[in-house]
């Protein structure tokens, strides 16, 4: 307290400002879910289903409008930050659901040359298989999904991953390979200040 009994508010506004210079000049790291399956409450078609790539279901309605939702806050905070398109790394798994989140987040993306910023496919965030490699198996090649996803087009031939691991992968080797692909994460992608890397993923990833 100062004299009179007023509050001395000097060291609180210093924390203030400490702690918003360090906000606009941190590094950030956003995980994600992939949105609502399609899959979920469509269970015995999906099974039924002649042609369905079993471990690569579709987003449902719910999940592209959650994925759309996830994209106007993250627009929100880049631009609150100013973080540019210049500033952002988008990773995503590459099975079907986690690259519709990440290109229905990224069209919600305003602000300038949002348009432009890649989707890095990363088979090092994807999700373990529990059906003796069928999930893994049912994704088809990146040259297929380019063609459904531009934002691939440029990143499916030149992008190296972080860590490509040998298929059919036993339980025991998903925490292994979590962690071989985050050390090799830290390697790539030194401290940068004010900057963004965005990792779509599954929820098993995104628990360890």
């Amino acid at each position: 307290m100062g004299s009179g009994g007023k509050e001395d508010t000097s060291c609180h506004q210093n924390d203030d400002q400490t702690a918003s210079n360090r906000l606009l000049h941190a590094q950030h790291l956003i995980v994600i879910r992939h949105g609502d399956r399609w899959d979920y409450k469509n269970r015995v078609a999906w099974r039924n289903h002649p042609y369905a790539r079993k471990g690569d279901p579709s987003l449902s309605s719910l999940g592209h409008e959650q994925a759309r939702e996830t994209g106007q806050y993250l627009n929100s905070i880049f631009q609150d930050l100013g973080i540019s398109a210049d500033d952002i790394t988008w990773m995503s798994s590459p099975f079907l659901r986690t690259l519709q989140t990440s290109t229905q987040a990224m069209n919600a993306l305003t602000f300038e040359d949002a348009n432009l910023i890649p989707i890095l496919p990363e088979p090092g965030v994807f999700e373990w298989d529990g059906h003796g490699g069928d999930w893994h198996a049912s994704m088809p090649e990146l040259s297929e999904r380019v063609h459904y996803f531009p934002r691939l087009l440029d990143s499916a031939t030149s992008y190296i991953p972080l860590y490509n691991p040998s298929l059919p992968e036993p339980r025991s080797g998903f925490q292994s390979r979590c962690q071989k692909t985050i050390d090799a994460l830290h390697k790539r992608r030194p401290y940068k200040p004010k900057s963004a890397l965005v990792v779509v993923t599954m929820l098993l990833f995104v628990l360890v």
